[in-house]
């Protein structure tokens, strides 16, 4: 049996830092025999939401034995960090450590840390290159705090004017770069000396939006950055940066809850003075990293998911299923695409927000799914997958599978190894988002025409699918059974509200107030079952209800205008106008 079960929450693993944070907590969870299950959301735009942290309602304290919150990443969603605070205040009776600021929970503090990193990075400009003129790019002015302090103690250490300090809070993404280069460009802002980017992301993106308006780095302007990467990650460009070590800083937040649990101290990681790595963006006469080979091999990764992702044709597939059975079939062939995952759970949640069902999970016969309703916050209906054969640690992802502001449910992933999603799996998640989004507003859509059907049908709608071949057999005239279906609902159709049929197209259709709907059956024989309800055929291609013809009228070459009581005008063909008037008389 597993030993310990600890909750993370992060915003999204996009950003470096937020990776490293997590690398670090599942290597510490691991080597301390903790097991992990992560919440994070997708994240579609920087600065909001789309209702995505809905997926933190699953949580429920009580199946935990301690929480980590990386509470740095909610930078672009504060509001998020004050509704945890007043959760865990009123629900949560385990230990709490958050990795950044988060009042009245133990904090593995890094705000330090951070500052003598951003002052260190400001010293080898001031003092190797002379700058003046500084841009701090990225984040908010509440994750910039620390940096501020330190690159400010530099400065005032330097005697230089800190008002020659610009902070640009442009986000977390690679769009804030772009809005600045334009300015530049334009002369709405002048070009710094240097520019110092949170981190590595934003600083590549600087540096080719800096080159495709014309300018050089570091011949214009100088470019630093933070470093969030994990150890196991490099960069493709040479970038001088600080190192940030978020993956010891997640090592050592597992190691304090440890303490806090047991009450035994956990070997911790001491965390190296701050170090410069040297790259050509600041100017420094510097060799370009040697490791060729793993950038090559970086770079053939990248490009084989991306690769992997659009032969999967995962979006064909996914938005163009029609029912949830085809939906469960497109998802087991694509299940691949979720690499070195041990177990994929897809769960959808009912109309109670509060319980699920699982409509797929790995290697279990999918005729035996849906499962039943069970409490979404166990995300399986089955405790036995967060439960190792071994009794070893696993590792489970929770991503909410939300579009349009709409939770329908989430996707459990669960490793067997310590690691973190890739980004295969994040766009795996988004379209299969959007896919259940669809099949959403289908069943909407099919409800509105079953309702609008309701006055024109007899109650019992009959519903199956557009393919099914339905052969029509009347066993008397008062037993008389017309079927017609629109948008794949098949209705039992009350034959005196027909107005008339029409063949048209290769197509048979039944003509009501509401619209017209289609019929597998011949007009032949319509014409034979309905003859005696008062059913005539007027042309080639139409059989009118003469009970709801209203009036009629001469037409030209001996043809007749039929008005209906809906006011729609048909004509009667010459070949068919003696029979119209003889029926007429009767």
């Amino acid at each position: 049996m597993l030993k310990y079960k600890i909750c993370v929450l992060v915003s999204d693993i996009r950003t470096h830092a937020n990776e490293s944070y997590l690398v670090g907590i599942e290597k510490g969870a691991d080597s301390l025999g903790f097991s992990t299950v992560t919440y994070s959301m997708l994240q579609l735009s920087e600065l909001f939401s789309n209702n995505e942290e809905q997926v933190y309602n699953l949580i429920n304290f009580d199946d935990y034995d301690g929480v980590i919150v990386i509470a740095s990443s909610f930078g672009a969603h504060p509001e998020l960090l004050d509704k945890f605070l007043d959760r865990i205040k009123s629900e949560c009776n385990i230990p709490v450590v958050s990795i950044g600021e988060m009042e009245g929970v133990h904090n593995t503090k890094f705000s330090d840390a951070h500052s003598s990193i951003c002052e260190k990075l400001t010293d080898h400009l001031i003092e190797e290159h002379n700058c003046e003129t500084l841009y701090v790019l990225g984040g908010t002015k509440n994750s910039i705090k620390s940096m501020a302090e330190g690159i400010g103690a530099s400065y005032e250490k330097h005697g230089k004017d800190h008002d020659n300090v610009s902070y640009i809070c442009g986000g977390y993404w690679t769009d804030c770069a772009e809005r600045l280069v334009k300015d530049i460009a334009s002369g709405a802002m002048p070009m710094p000396d240097a520019i110092f980017c949170i981190y590595e992301v934003i600083a590549n993106a600087l540096i080719y939006q800096l080159y495709s308006y014309g300018y050089c780095v570091p011949r214009d302007t100088r470019v630093v950055s933070i470093s969030r990467k994990s150890d196991a990650q490099q960069d493709l460009l040479p970038i001088t940066k600080a190192s940030y070590h978020g993956d010891l800083r997640g090592y050592n937040a597992v190691a304090t809850l440890y303490n806090m649990i047991t009450g035994e101290n956990a070997p911790r990681k001491k965390l190296p003075p701050p170090t410069i790595t040297m790259g050509a963006s600041c100017g420094c006469n510097v060799e370009l990293d040697k490791n060729l080979r793993f950038k090559f091999e970086k770079i053939e990764t990248n490009n084989h998911n991306e690769m992997l992702f659009r032969n999967s044709f995962i979006e064909e597939r996914l938005l163009t299923t029609e029912s949830m059975p085809q939906f469960i079939y497109e998802i087991k062939n694509l299940e691949y695409l979720v690499a070195n995952a041990k177990y994929v759970n897809i769960s959808t949640l009912t109309d109670d927000p509060n319980m699920a069902i699982n409509i797929y999970v790995s290697d279990q016969n999918t005729e035996k799914l849906p499962s039943k309703p069970f409490k979404a916050s166990k995300l399986f209906s089955d405790d036995s997958f967060l439960e190792d054969e071994k009794g070893d640690s696993t590792f489970t992802y929770v991503l909410p599978l939300i579009f349009n502001k709409r939770m329908h449910g989430f996707m459990a992933i669960v490793y067997d190894t310590p690691i973190v999603y890739d980004k295969l799996t994040l766009q795996f998640a988004k379209v299969m988002s959007i896919a259940l989004e669809r099949l959403k507003q289908l069943e909407e859509v099919k409800k509105q025409v079953r309702d609008q059907l309701m006055t024109e049908t007899t109650p019992a709608i009959q519903q199956t699918t557009p393919d099914i071949e339905v052969h029509y057999q009347a066993s008397s005239e008062d037993d008389i059974s017309i079927f017609a279906n629109k948008n794949g609902v098949m209705c039992k159709v009350v034959v005196e509200n027909i107005l008339y049929f029409e063949a048209t197209g290769g197509k048979i259709y039944v003509a009501l107030k509401s619209g017209k709907y289609e019929t597998k059956q011949k007009l032949f024989e319509i014409e034979e079952q309905l003859s005696a309800r008062g059913f005539l055929r007027i042309s080639k291609s139409v059989i009118i209800n003469m009970n709801k013809v209203v009036n009629f009228r001469p037409g030209d070459d001996r043809t007749i205008i039929v008005k209906l009581s809906n006011n729609e005008e048909i004509k009667v063909t010459r070949s068919y106008a003696k029979d119209f008037r003889d029926k007429m008389k009767f």
